[in-house]
Formats: C-alpha cells, structure tokens, sequence
C-alpha cells in the first residue's frame, strides 16, 4: 500500500513538473490595446483581454523560448470567462 500512495504521488509531481502554482489577483497591463491569451505557452490565440481586466493567476510556466507565461483565468468583456496562458510580464500583480 505504501508503494502505491508513493507512485501515485510520483505520478502527480511528474504530472506538474515545470508549473508552478499560485494564486494571485492581478490585472493585464500592456503598452498596446489588448492582450493575447494562448491556448497553450506560445500557442494558438483563444481571446483577447482589454488592457486594465482584471485576472486570477492560476499557474507559471517558463517556456523554452525563455519567456515566461502565466496561466489565467479571466471575465472577458461580453460576459463569458476564459482561463489560458499569457506572457507573464503583461500581467501585474499588485
């Protein structure tokens, strides 16, 4: 049994690895109108967030690249919400 709760935890670190988590409420700061959310770090866009909205962060990853992404969760505009990955520095945390 002790091996088992053991692998299971190995699994679930393995299953993170590289993401790190928080929690954190902050808000999209970017020089330009909106902000890019990604499906995935450097991925596809799935929606644009307004400069000044209001975000949670759930996640960090740091891409190959070397930039760093956050993953987000987000009210957008018309109501709807979105959770995706933006590059981190567009992102402020009070």
């Amino acid at each position: 049994m002790k091996y088992l709760l053991c692998l299971g935890f190995l699994v679930g670190v393995l299953a993170f690895a590289g993401t790190k988590s928080a929690s954190a409420q902050c808000v999209v700061q970017t020089e330009g109108g909106v902000l890019n959310v990604r499906a995935t770090p450097d991925g596809r866009v799935i929606a644009k967030l307004d400069n000044g909205t209001p975000v949670t962060v759930i996640a960090h990853r740091d891409h190959p690249t070397g930039v760093g992404y956050s993953r987000i969760r987000a009210r957008r505009r018309s109501g709807g919400a979105v959770t995706g990955w933006v590059t981190e520095i567009y992102i402020h945390c009070p």
